[in-house]
């Protein structure tokens, strides 16, 4: 049994001192998670990401961005392509590098943290970083809130509200958005898992790609 990810003691609010196994289990009838699109521009359809890169960056928290390996960009971006097998995730190590190089240290993690307070104004104007992104889309996570109780009897519940935009790198605006909201009674699932579920809700809602039917009527 290993504590808790670092991502979960920095988040969540314990009534109880936990230990959680990190063996994977697949998802039990305990979980809810439940996508609802917020927002997505008229314009933003099935067609507008194939064979568009997508430019993942890490999941985002009140303290800055997570580095639990695994919730990284890179397993963000395959759960990505299980959904959309036509787009191409692409990391931010180098996007990352490129603002550090130009801009300062500080810069990719101011960035961050006007993207976590949904910054609009400010992430918007940030002209020059966008710039340094390099692909078509940008895709951001974050987890808005998360709560972690235990009852009792010494059951174990967790409520999840977990955020997920797609933003057009050219215009700087975001194009689609949904919220998952959680509940996960037990503890057959790892918090990583239950984040992992909420992201594969949540990238269910990404509109389809369909090919135009150009066929007409003799």
């Amino acid at each position: 049994m290993d504590t808790i990810p670092a991502l979960f003691r920095r988040l969540f609010v314990f009534a109880t001192p936990v230990l959680l196994s990190c063996a994977y289990h697949p998802p039990l009838i305990g979980e809810i998670c439940r996508a609802s699109t917020l927002y997505q521009l008229h314009s933003f359809a099935g067609t507008s990401l194939s064979n568009e890169t997508v430019l993942v960056l890490p999941i985002l928290t009140r303290n800055g961005p997570d580095t639990l390996a695994a919730l990284s960009a890179r397993e963000i971006g395959k759960l990505l392509r299980e959904k959309r097998g036509d787009v191409e995730p692409v990391t931010p190590g180098e996007f990352e590098a490129h603002c550090k190089a130009l801009f300062g240290p500080e810069l990719p993690g101011n960035f961050y943290k006007q993207l976590y307070a949904s910054n609009v104004v400010a992430v918007s104007n940030s002209d020059s970083v966008w710039k340094q992104m390099k692909t078509g889309y940008c895709s951001v996570t974050r987890i808005a809130k998360g709560l972690r109780v235990r009852g009792l009897e010494g059951a174990l519940t967790r409520r999840m509200t977990l955020e997920t935009e797609l933003w057009n790198v050219d215009s700087a605006e975001a194009v689609w958005r949904v919220q998952v909201e959680c509940v996960a009674k037990g503890e057959h699932l790892t918090d990583a898992d239950l984040v992992r579920e909420a992201l594969r809700a949540a990238f269910d809602k990404i509109p389809v790609f369909a090919p135009e039917n150009n066929e007409r009527n003799w």
